[in-house]
């Protein structure tokens, strides 16, 4: 059993060398499938996904020096390998924040064009303006932050919420997807 362990960590070893290596093409084929970029949204990396990424392999080197049961050892690697693919991906999305021909990319979130249902906060936007007149309906800091967000309903994933930096970049993202649903 202890010989069964130790090749464990070393396929996920390989396994996360894959996904590194993988970076380059996803990349690609993801700018393919995009189309041409419309607006530029402001999307950032964080340089703890770059830490995560350089210190994931360590986590699973680390079982070589120990004597850890099968089970163990599988979700310790499991986990190391989930991990990567969640940075990998947020940084993908991250650094191609934005509205495309065929999608949406804000907040770390990818949205297809044709995944998208409606935006029920467009339509009741603007009578939502006049009640704001009572200032104790919203304090200010929740009414900028609902200002950065919009409310999109997917095929798929039902309803979500995704965040701007401003209340300009979604205006102006607004105005172009707004006309995807119609």
């Amino acid at each position: 059993m202890i010989i069964i362990t130790k090749y464990i960590p070393i396929i996920a070893l390989f396994i996360l060398l894959v996904q590194y290596v993988s970076i380059f093409w996803r990349g690609k084929a993801l700018d393919n499938k995009l189309g041409s970029k419309i607006l530029h949204l402001r999307g950032t990396s964080h340089r703890l996904f770059y830490a995560a990424a350089a210190l994931i392999p360590l986590i699973v080197f680390i079982q070589f020096f120990r004597e850890l049961d099968l089970f163990v050892s599988l979700v310790i690697d499991g986990a190391a390998i989930a991990g990567l693919e969640a940075v990998i991906r947020e940084d993908l999305l991250k650094k191609r924040s934005g509205v495309y021909e065929n999608a949406l990319i804000a907040d770390g979130r990818l949205l297809w064009k044709t995944d998208i249902a409606s935006f029920p906060t467009l339509a009741y936007e603007h009578n939502e303006k006049e009640s704001q007149s009572n200032a104790d309906i919203y304090a200010q800091d929740a009414q900028d932050a609902q200002d950065k967000t919009l409310k999109i309903v997917t095929h798929k994933s039902g309803i979500i919420f995704i965040g701007f930096s401003s209340k300009e970049e979604r205006d102006a993202a607004v105005e172009i997807v707004r006309t995807w649903t119609e």
